[in-house]
């Protein structure tokens, strides 16, 4: 009767460990699920950035070829202001024109390298982001994974010594 009781008190835990275990894992996958959900923001922000780095990459390959043009243009007036004193007031104001111009191109190639920083910026901090994210639910996953392992051996002892009472009961 006494082997019964043992019998039934370790059923009960058992239950309640495999309760336990279910509460564990249902924890698990929303953790799990939560990662991914985290794992997708992070992937788009990631192909967002990349994608606005493209497009500035872009815009400032044009604006260093405008440049370039620009910088052209004006040897070529200032070849023309040497050569003709006649043409030197309308060629004077073509290079301030083009002056402000490359003035303009210049400060717009220095907010797109601006932009492009911050951009990398937070590119950078959103892997870091992920990084401890990740250690986290995988530190997470191995502590329940360690538990339930734990678990699941002391479970293990104690349906073996009430066996091994109620054999000795039994003979």
């Amino acid at each position: 009767n006494k082997a019964r009781k043992e019998l039934k008190k370790v059923q009960d835990e058992n239950l309640n460990f495999q309760r336990e275990q279910c509460r564990l894992k249902d924890e698990m996958k929303i953790l799990l699920t939560d990662h991914a959900s985290a794992i997708q923001k992070l992937m788009h922000a990631c192909e967002s950035c990349r994608f606005e780095s493209t497009l500035i990459t872009r815009e400032k390959d044009a604006l260093v070829k405008k440049l370039m043009d620009t910088e052209n243009k004006m040897e070529g007036m200032k070849k023309q202001v040497d050569s003709s004193k006649k043409d030197a007031k309308d060629a004077n104001d073509k290079i301030k024109k083009l002056s402000e111009e490359l003035e303009r191109s210049q400060q717009h190639h220095q907010d797109a390298k601006d932009s492009n920083k911050l951009l990398q910026q937070k590119f950078d901090s959103i892997c870091r982001e992920f990084n401890q994210m990740k250690t986290d639910v995988d530190k997470k996953n191995q502590r329940y994974l360690s538990e339930i392992s734990i678990m699941k051996k002391q479970q293990g002892q104690k349906e073996m010594k009430i066996m091994e009472k109620y054999k000795e009961e039994v003979t």
